[in-house]
């Protein structure tokens, strides 16, 4: 592979941060009502009690894209994840390996889990690679952005009783 998977500092938020595809500024704007603050959002994630991680160009260790999960519960974790367009053009692959290998270890160290995730119903793309890496489309969220917009919940889920 020519990425590589490395504890995420602040740095890390703010140079990927900078550098994220208008689509997904678009979408934080939808589900916040505000424009995107990298520099807020990188003191918030790394004040917060999460699992983090940067994925590095292997060669240079330029940070591509940063990710983690937020417990909001003991059992439940929030994703949150950035990519540079940069990334997902060169990189893609590697990253949806990555994310992938990295939601299925997070499911094997707990014996009831349930890992979620939300995009615009409108980003098929988004909506495709959340699939890919092994989520599963749980429920249509209408009126779920500040100005209506449908939302989507992926999830994946160990032990749970249905």
């Amino acid at each position: 592979m020519k990425t590589i998977i490395t504890d995420c500092g602040v740095v890390d938020i703010l140079v990927v941060g900078r550098a994220l595809p208008q689509d997904e500024l678009d979408q934080i704007k939808a589900f916040t009502g505000t424009e995107f603050n990298y520099e807020e959002t990188a003191v918030q994630l790394m004040n917060s009690a999460s699992v983090k991680w940067c994925i590095r160009e292997a060669e240079t260790k330029e940070p591509l894209a940063v990710g983690g999960l937020l417990q909001i519960a003991p059992t439940i974790w929030r994703t949150w994840f950035f990519a540079t367009q940069r990334a997902w053009d060169q990189y893609g692959r590697e990253l949806t390996v990555h994310v992938a290998r990295t939601r299925k270890n997070i499911l094997e160290t707990q014996e009831h889990a349930r890992i979620e995730t939300v995009a615009l119903a409108s980003r098929a793309d988004a909506c495709r690679w959340y699939e890919a890496v092994g989520m599963t489309r749980e429920s249509t969220m209408r009126g779920y952005g500040v100005n209506g917009e449908s939302a989507v919940m992926y999830v994946s889920t160990k032990g749970a009783s249905d």
